[in-house]
């Protein structure tokens, strides 16, 4: 069985601080079923860290996306 559980806010925040350019990405398999990485929790963190972003008023980009990737055989 897989498990999986987002990092805090803050820490993500931390580990992102010194770029300008993130991508955001999920995926479509085990963590959405876990509710800690698909597709509607990769938007959210990235809407998260776009709002954390414009309370800081730093300049950046962050982009997001999801992929579904073939389970091994």
């Amino acid at each position: 069985m897989i498990t999986a559980e987002q990092k805090p806010m803050d820490e993500i925040r931390e580990a992102k601080a010194p770029y300008r350019r993130i991508l955001v990405l999920g995926c479509g398999s085990c963590v959405a079923e876990c509710a800690s990485g698909g597709e509607k929790e990769t938007g959210m963190l990235a809407s998260a860290l776009r709002m954390a972003a414009k309370m800081e008023e730093r300049v950046g980009e962050i982009v997001e996306g999801a992929a579904l990737l073939p389970r091994p055989a």
